[in-house]
């Protein structure tokens, strides 16, 4: 099985409305998420309910893999559609990284 390497950014454009990772369904191995250091606040990180009660807190200027947090799942596959960002300070954003199957 092939891989592509890929990067992409996302923010949040108002405060409590989540935003996916991508809208269309992208299957995808070794997700690594970053905050810039320009984050005015955290940004929350969960599915479809993600809010500041429930979601993945990340500060910004830091990072969280994926891989890192279910150590346990060998070939850990994610879909960058089910998986939402969410701020309380509009503009904040994210970059992340993975790696999609190559399509054949």
């Amino acid at each position: 099985m092939k891989f592509i390497f890929r990067t992409a950014a996302q923010t949040v454009i108002a405060p409590r409305i989540r935003v996916p990772l991508s809208t269309k369904q992208v299957w995808v191995r070794g997700l690594k998420i970053q905050t810039p250091t320009t984050n005015d606040g955290v940004i929350y990180i969960g599915d479809i309910t993600v809010t500041a009660a429930n979601g993945l807190l990340i500060l910004e200027d830091s990072a969280i893999s994926f891989d890192e947090l279910f150590p346990d799942q060998e070939d850990l596959t994610l879909n960058l559609g089910d998986i939402y960002i969410d701020s309380e300070t509009a503009g904040n954003k994210i970059t992340f990284m993975y790696l999609e199957e190559a399509k054949k």
